[in-house]
């Protein structure tokens, strides 16, 4: 499932975008609208555990423009997430283009609008591939986010902890590796790694640290041989 936001000061248009999306996208659930910077939005941007499709107005206010909010999502990593302007200013495709790594595309506001914005989004759903996301129910979340799982041990049920967020899933350890690649790997009886996120490997004290130099990951002594290739 796709997640839309929306960025923009026109509310006609973020009528008009709404409307489109949920033609294009029936089952669609999660509309996020933001017409200022906020607290909110920052904490919006700075979540990139799934792919989002962003829809930015490049006139926004004096302060920050569509290009500034879009160069802020990749200098932040996010080089998933689709980034599409709208704007009634023709003249600004090729600033965008330049200054903005990886834009989906450029629609104007006065030429076949619905259209263009309709064939977008149909584009961007029929070309998503979900081989390399974590997926169960409601939730998409890129492997190379999560940083490890693990049993929590009053409600019995999983903990996904990736960089920015923690995702509780009603799943058995045996049930979640068979919706994870091989980038993960067992490193006690109730926490699964991710080994693309780990820094250094402490055999002695039986602990990981992570690349955010989280220590959270226990090493028990059963499950060291599961990394051997990283020492």
């Amino acid at each position: 499932m796709q997640k839309y936001v929306i960025i923009s000061i026109d509310k006609e248009y973020i009528s008009r975008i709404k409307n489109i999306i949920l033609k294009v996208d029936h089952n669609q659930k999660e509309i996020k609208v933001y017409q200022k910077i906020s607290k909110e939005l920052n904490q919006e941007l700075l979540n990139y555990d799934c792919k989002k499709i962003y829809i930015l107005g490049v006139k926004l206010n004096a302060d920050i423009s569509g290009i500034d909010i879009a160069q802020k999502i990749r200098n932040i990593g996010d080089w998933n997430s689709e980034i599409i302007f709208v704007t009634k200013h023709d003249n600004m495709f090729e600033v965008c283009h330049r200054q903005i790594y990886k834009v989906c595309t450029f629609i104007e506001k006065f030429n076949n609008f619905d259209k263009n914005l309709s064939d977008a989004l149909k584009a961007i759903i029929k070309n998503d591939t979900s081989k390399d996301k974590f997926t169960y129910k409601d939730l998409n979340i890129y492997y190379s986010s999560i940083l490890y799982i693990h049993r929590e041990k009053s409600t019995r049920k999983l903990i996904i902890k990736t960089l920015n967020n923690s995702y509780e899933v009603n799943l058995t350890l045996k049930q979640i590796f068979k919706l994870l690649d091989n980038r993960f790997t067992l490193s006690h009886r109730s926490h699964i790694v991710n080994k693309e996120h780990i820094e250094y490997l402490n055999f002695k004290e039986n602990y990981i640290v992570l690349d955010n130099q989280d220590k959270s990951c226990i090493l028990s002594e059963k499950y060291k041989n599961n990394f051997k290739e990283l020492v």
